[in-house]
């Protein structure tokens, strides 16, 4: 049980959940930490969070509303 919980400690200090840096544990325990990882997708060959557009396409949708 110590081994488990030093390992939710340790996982809680040197990861923040995001893209580059998320939490190794289960869902299970992320959910009893109240954490989570945040979700991403790939872009035009990068991974970015889910939620965000590139560039590209929000500058596409902003010409089609100027017309």
């Amino acid at each position: 049980m110590t081994v488990f919980c030093r390992f939710a400690v340790e996982d809680l200090d040197r990861n923040d959940g995001s893209v580059d840096k998320p939490y190794f544990m289960n869902k299970e325990l992320l959910k009893i930490v109240g954490k989570r990882n945040e979700k991403y997708v790939e872009i035009e060959g990068k991974v970015q969070p889910a939620g965000k557009k590139s560039k590209k396409s929000r500058n596409s949708s902003d010409d089609t509303d100027a017309v």
